[in-house]
Order: C-alpha cells, then structure tokens, then sequence
C-alpha cells in the first residue's frame, strides 16, 4: 500500500496561513458590513454615489472571496482554526454602533482648535 503524500508546509507556513485567513475574515465582514450601508444610502439619498461605491465594496468582497477560497482549499485544517479564532473575536468585540451624526463630532474638531499644538515651551 502507498502511503498517503504528506504535507510539506512548516509550522510557520501554516501559522501564516492562519494569519492570513483571519485576516482575509474580518475583511470580509467589514466589507459586508460596508454593503449593506451603502445599500442603505443608495435608497435614502443620491442612488449613482452609493450605487458606484456599493460594486466597488462588493468587488472587493469578491476578491477577498476568492482568495480566501484558495487558502482554505490547501490549508483546511487552518481554515477552520482560523474561523474558530474569527468567531471568538466577534464575539468578544462586536461591530461598534455608530449613531446618526456621530462624524459631526470630526469635523468640527479641527475647526474649534482642538488640536496638538507644537509651538511653545515642550517644541523643539
């Protein structure tokens, strides 16, 4: 009988692999996120903006999709880890709620003087 042909893949390989599958994760749940936002916008405000960014997100997704398809077909064993590891960390720190005129907070920020100054006494 043959064996059957291991693995040639490190340690560190498949740590990196791991790494990358998370990452590739939580990409596409921001992106995710990112569509259905924009869908929202698309149907309350100017439909040709959020139109144009809702493909562009979804192409992203798209890419993120297919990239961590290849990754999860040569290292299966990670994937689920990785997916394991991506679960827990939603769980542990979900999604931040960002209220309707929450950026407003920004923009006036640099208009009041709230900023960092480098003149004076510390400045070099």
């Amino acid at each position: 009988m043959k064996k059957a042909p291991r693995d040639n893949y490190t340690i560190q390989h498949k740590m990196r692999a791991t790494k990358a599958m998370l990452f590739l994760l939580n990409r596409r749940q921001e992106l995710t996120r990112l569509i259905i936002w924009a869908k929202e916008k698309e149907q309350s405000r100017q439909a040709k903006k959020y139109s144009f960014i809702q493909k562009s997100y979804q192409a992203q997704r798209d890419s993120t999709l297919q990239k961590l398809f290849l990754l999860r077909v040569r290292f299966p064993v990670q994937y689920w880890l990785a997916r394991i590891l991506h679960s827990i960390s939603h769980l542990s720190s979900p999604n931040p709620v960002y209220y309707a005129g929450s950026a407003s907070i920004y923009s006036r920020r640099g208009k009041t003087g709230n900023t960092i100054s480098t003149s004076g006494k510390g400045a070099n």
